[in-house]
């Protein structure tokens, strides 16, 4: 039901037909990144946390290879980073783990994207099943997660030094 309800949410944009149904599973990072013939750090994996400040929940999607910085987080939400149950996940948003998005969700919950995922010209999120993804550019990513803001709440990410990002493009090059 929840991958039918993503697609629902995107045919607003005319996206319905970009939504990948996989042949295998693309519940976790490796998988997905496997599934989806792509590096893990390009799968947009989302994130629910407790909510803080009197919301029920938030999400945060982060880059494949990033890890929440528990400091980070605090500092930027006001409170401690704790992951909802799975029960609860399916509950605030309408998919189950491993099919997490910010798209389609059930329940209108602030959406954050973490600065991990623009290093990127594109990311592969979840569609609300555990063998679904869409390629989107951080831009899209951001606009059709109905994204509250870009954050820095995330850890072993941060890309070798002898790379820098490209002016504007959010890519990494070789400065060679």
């Amino acid at each position: 039901m929840s991958l039918e309800d993503v697609k629902a949410y995107f045919k607003q944009w005319d996206r319905e037909e970009d939504v990948l149904v996989l042949p295998s599973s693309s519940a976790t990072v490796e998988l997905a990144a496997e599934a989806l013939h792509t590096e893990p750090e390009r799968i947009a994996k989302t994130l629910a946390f407790r909510g803080i400040g009197g919301e029920e929940a938030l999400l945060v999607v982060t880059a494949g290879d990033a890890k929440i910085d528990n400091k980070k987080f605090r500092q930027t939400f006001g409170g401690k980073a704790r992951m909802l149950s799975p029960e609860e996940t399916l509950e605030h948003t309408g998919h189950a783990v491993g099919g997490v998005c910010p798209f389609g969700l059930k329940k209108d919950l602030p959406v954050y994207m973490d600065v991990s995922l623009k290093r990127f010209t594109t990311v592969f999120p979840a569609c609300g099943s555990g063998n679904s993804a869409i390629e989107l550019t951080c831009e899209e990513l951001y606009t059709y997660g109905k994204a509250e803001k870009w954050v820095d709440v995330c850890k072993g990410w941060e890309p070798a030094e002898d790379y820098q990002h490209a002016a504007g493009t959010g890519a990494l090059t070789d400065p060679q």
